[in-house]
Order: C-alpha cells, then structure tokens, then sequence
C-alpha cells in the first residue's frame, strides 16, 4: 500500500514536468512572422511561419517575435531652406523587415525606428539647405528619391528595406502663411487692374473706331451734299441766265442771299440770343434788312 502511494506521488510530477518540458519545445509561429529562438542565451535559429520545435525550456526560448510585415515610420521634420524660411515637412517611411535577415534585425539594431527615422530627419534636413522655399515646394519626389538611396545602403545590411518613402507638402508657419496670402491678394488686385485697364482701353478703342466710322460717313455725306448743292446752283444759274436783264453777278447774290436767310433761320431758332454777321453785311442797308428778318424769324413767345 506505501509502495503504490509513493508510486504516485512521485510518478504523477514527473509525468507533468516531462510533459511541461516536452510541450515546451513546440513553437508554433503565425503567419508573417518570425520567433527568434535562443539556446542558453545565444542565437540558435530562426522559426517561419508553422509548427517547428525548439530545445526545451528552459534552454531553449523564444526571445523575440519579428513582424514582417510593412510597417510604417511618420515623421514631422522641422527644416530650414536657402533663404531661411523654417517649414515642417511631414515624411513617412514605409519599410519591412527582410526575411533572410531576421537575425540582423533583431540583433544590429537596439531600436530600429528611432535609428532609420534619425538617418531620414538628417538627409531631408541636409537636402532642404540648399532648396529655396519655392523649389522645396516643388522638390516632394528629389527628397523621396534621396532618403529612399540614403536608407537602402544604411540598413539593408541590419536587414531593414525601404519600401517608399511619401513626402507631403511643406506647412508653412502662420507668418509665413500671412504673407503668402498677402502675396496673393496682391497678385489677384493686379490682375483686376490690369483686367479693368484692358477693358476700358478695348472700350476707347471701339469708341475711337465707331468715331472714326462716323466722321467718315458724315464726311461722304457731306460731299454728297455739297455735290447735290453743286449741281442744284449750276441747274439754277443755268435756268436765270436766259433772264434778260440779268447777268451772273446778280445770279450768284441771289443763291448766296437764300442760303445766308436759311442760315439765319436756323440760328434765330436756337436758345442763344446773339447772331454774329459778317461786317460787309452792314452796307447798302443790308443789316437793316437781316436784323428785320431776324426778328421776324424768332418765335413767338406763349401768351401769359
């Protein structure tokens, strides 16, 4: 009966310590992963994906789980430009561990992100020195492409690779946004300007050109006219001039006296209040006579 007790007592712990020891070198790692395995404190291999087994704990362990996949740095790097305009430019890293180098991974580097972001914030601060703000603005893909070539020869090596790196647009400080929107409305000011002054000297010069247009056609009207006056007075000296008694001379005063009453005429029907005559008017009683016909031509004026 002893004998059978002390059976199991003893047997049952060893039974649970060898089964504690043998579960313990099974090491099942999930997908797009990888355990680092240690042997009595020193590397002892690298566990994919799966099931695969280890030494039994405790001199064998898993010391590190390393994730595989892309993973993604985000940086905000205060930068200085040529003509000493301070800017942050927001900077992601896009990078993952390289299978074939876990172990570099794990073991070269104590803290992988903070050293690949130190080596980023350095190269774009360098590149932004010798940029003027303006050509930083339109510079995203000349910073990509150097920290991309800066981090690949850096860190391929601790086994690290550079996916891609996204560089977004510069922000400006508030300052430096005041200014660019003065520049702005400044530049949309000008253009109006320049728009209205466009604009009123199309309209001056259509002006110019329908003037122009109506002098011309007022000009040939007034040859036309002249022209008609022309033939009418030949016509009518042509017609006088068999009149016995009556030579060219008195012909030519005749014609001349209708358009001097018709001129006359048209003057005293205007709101002015003085006609001026030619002198030579004043003789052989002539201005008796054009200051009758004057008054007689003026309207009436409306009975109170």
């Amino acid at each position: 009966m002893f004998t059978s007790i002390l059976f199991w007592v003893i047997a049952v712990p060893s039974v649970i310590v060898f089964l504690i020891f043998f579960f313990s070198s099974f090491v099942i790692t999930r997908q797009k992963t990888a355990n680092i395995i240690e042997f009595l404190g020193k590397f002892h291999s690298v566990k994919s994906a799966g099931f695969s087994l280890k030494p039994i704990w405790p001199l064998g362990s898993v010391v590190q789980t390393m994730n595989l996949k892309i993973q993604e740095i985000v940086e905000k790097v205060g930068i200085k430009t040529k003509d000493n305009v301070f800017l942050v430019m927001p900077v992601k890293v896009q990078l993952k561990v390289i299978e074939g180098k876990v172990r570099e991974a794990h073991y070269e580097l104590d803290d992988p992100f903070t050293q690949i972001s130190s080596y980023m914030v350095n190269v774009v601060r360098s590149k932004a020195n010798d940029l003027t703000m303006d050509e930083v603005f339109q510079s995203k893909d000349t910073f990509e492409t150097a920290v991309i070539a800066e981090l690949k020869v850096r860190f391929e090596q601790y086994g690290y690779e550079v996916i891609n790196v996204l560089v977004d647009d510069p922000v400006p400080s508030e300052e430096i946004k005041t200014a660019f929107d003065r520049v702005i409305a400044s530049k949309r000011a000008l253009e109006a300007a320049q728009n209205e002054a466009e604009a009123t000297r199309t309209k001056m010069v259509g002006e110019a050109k329908a003037e122009a247009e109506s002098l011309e056609i007022k000009a040939t009207a007034y040859v036309a006219q002249r022209k008609t006056i022309c033939t009418g007075l030949k016509e009518a000296v042509g017609l006088l001039a068999g009149v016995e008694g009556v030579d060219e001379n008195r012909i030519l005063n005749y014609l001349e006296g209708i358009d001097l009453r018709d001129t006359i005429r048209d003057a005293s029907k205007g709101p002015g209040t003085i006609i001026v005559v030619p002198t030579e008017m004043g003789t052989n009683g002539h201005m008796a006579n054009t200051i009758g016909l004057t008054k007689a031509l003026q309207p009436t004026p409306a009975a109170a």
